[in-house]
């Protein structure tokens, strides 16, 4: 299992790289007027170099103050349901999976900051394993504010091959998680967060069906608002963190956010959208 994970670090690492290098058109495209938010993507926050996905907590409380200390602003999903956000610097905090060292970092980091993050959980793990959070652990941090989507039940990747082999654990990681995750939470849950990033036609028609509002890629880039919402919610970007790459996505996001608030705004209309 390790090793899988390791290697997926690695080809994500690599494709950080390219994409700084060479940025893909969505990414550098920009309009006036248009509101960006940036989807960060964590994962655990043990302090361990044994996991390239980790981050320590006094790495993370670092990275918020520094984009903080930049002008960025933390938002939620539902900020952007509402149509309250302006301008180019606002960022999405996302975890994906549901490791146990979340508890922790969101009452000795998130909270203290006023940052309510977006939990990506896959349930087959949560209370099953000593590493994730317990079905109680989840539950307070949902009453605190915490808003959760599904990352499917166990963490498939929604590919085309799946779909054709077995159609059944296809759809129960799109339709299944969404039902625990609702039955013990009593929440709603209306986002989805690919495992992997992987996603199909398949997948994006089912949580179409499904009635999901929202789904994030691992691709880099802002999300745009509102056209993202238009033709795009349910390949919606993030900047996956792991060791070592900070400075890149930070650069990336800076420099984003820049170009695009320095760029006319004559199309911008006053009041909400």
């Amino acid at each position: 299992m390790m090793a899988r994970v390791a290697v997926f670090f690695r080809a994500a690492a690599l494709w950080a790289l390219l994409l700084a290098l060479f940025p893909s058109p969505r990414a550098s495209s920009a309009h006036a007027g248009e509101t960006l938010v940036f989807a960060l993507c964590y994962h655990s926050f043990l302090g361990s170099a044994r996991y390239a996905g980790d981050v320590s907590p006094a790495e993370l409380a670092g990275q918020l103050d520094e984009l903080s200390s930049r002008g960025f602003r933390f938002v939620t999903l539902s900020d952007i349901d509402a149509g309250r956000l302006r301008g180019t610097r606002n960022v999405l905090v996302t975890i994906d999976d549901g490791n146990a060292s979340v508890y922790d970092a969101y009452f000795s980091v998130f909270r203290p900051r006023g940052i309510r993050p977006l939990l990506c959980i896959y349930p087959g793990v949560i209370g099953r394993k000593s590493y994730s959070l317990t079905w109680e652990r989840l539950a307070r941090l949902v009453q605190d504010g915490c808003e959760v989507a599904s990352h499917g039940y166990y963490h498939l990747g929604l590919t085309s091959a799946l779909f054709e082999e077995d159609r059944q654990a296809f759809e129960h990681e799109i339709f299944g998680s969404r039902k625990k995750l609702e039955e013990r939470l009593g929440v709603r849950v209306r986002s989805f967060a690919y495992p992997s990033g992987v996603h199909s036609p398949q997948a994006r028609r089912l949580l179409a069906e499904a009635g999901y509002s929202y789904a994030f890629t691992i691709l880099w880039g802002p999300v745009r608002l509102p056209g993202d919402l238009d033709g795009s919610r349910l390949t919606l970007p993030r900047y996956m963190i792991y060791r070592g790459n900070w400075p890149v996505v930070l650069g990336a996001v800076s420099k984003r956010a820049s170009s695009a608030s320095a760029q006319p705004a004559a199309s911008q209309t006053p009041g909400g959208r």
